[in-house]
């Protein structure tokens, strides 16, 4: 198990209001609620009992990926399920620069400049402190660029022979999905939800700072952290205010 965050008693002041997720928990034996604002998530997290008895074991080297823009409570949810699956977690950052950011009919938001106002490093950065945060170990991940949008330039960041963890929610999941297993990646498909069912998107993230309303419980404190102490809000309320979300 991975991810407990402690709360002080200014966090537990603020919390009699609003809560944040307090645990985050990912077992292959249960399905376990999530609890953010006071209330149970709607959706628990989903282990796919239908994988064979090999990919219940974990495996060596597992990659993950996603944009994390900005990084969420919903983004550790995966992100732990994934550390859980396997020794050496590998996290792929997509979009790592605007050269490799490419438009998608599945998913034409993804490549605005306001949904990606973010660069490589500071994400790097975000992931890094919220992994740390929530407990695990420095040794046993890393940050890489995934450049999902160029797939023949993917194999430069990760290794073919990895496991590759992915959540399925629209039509863009399962074109990624497609583009991994020809390229003879091992995927495996931790869960298939709607985006409906979301509890927390990087959208609503971003929207929250735009229009000045409380954020901090929507990230880890690392993360609420990184953003406050270098400014990042500003650029943020700068694009959406240009029109580009």
């Amino acid at each position: 198990m991975y991810l407990q965050y402690g709360q002080g008693a200014a966090e537990k002041e603020r919390d009699a209001q609003i809560s944040p997720w307090a645990i985050i928990r990912v077992d292959f034996s249960m399905t376990v609620p999530l609890t953010r604002c006071g209330e149970r998530a709607k959706i628990p997290i989903e282990i796919n009992r239908r994988v064979s008895e090999a990919r219940d074991m974990k495996a060596a080297v597992g990659v993950i990926h996603g944009r994390f823009q900005m990084l969420h409570y919903g983004h550790m949810e995966y992100l732990l399920a994934g550390k859980e699956r396997c020794e050496r977690l590998i996290i792929g950052i997509s979009n790592p620069d605007v050269t490799l950011v490419k438009f998608n009919d599945a998913n034409p938001h993804r490549s605005a400049a306001a949904s990606n106002p973010l660069s490589f490093f500071e994400r790097y950065e975000m992931i890094r402190l919220a992994m740390l945060e929530a407990g695990v170990p420095r040794e046993e991940f890393e940050i890489v660029p995934f450049p999902i949008n160029y797939p023949e330039l993917l194999f430069n960041y990760v290794p073919r022979d990895a496991r590759f963890f992915m959540t399925i929610y629209d039509e863009w999941s399962e074109d990624k999905q497609r583009v991994l297993q020809e390229l003879g990646c091992e995927v495996e498909v931790m869960w298939k939800r709607s985006n409906d069912e979301k509890e927390i998107s990087g959208t609503e993230v971003r929207a929250a700072i735009a229009a000045g309303e409380d954020w901090s419980h929507l990230v880890p404190k690392s993360v609420y952290d990184y953003v406050k102490t270098h400014e990042l809000e500003q650029r943020i309320i700068a694009l959406t205010g240009d029109g580009q979300n």
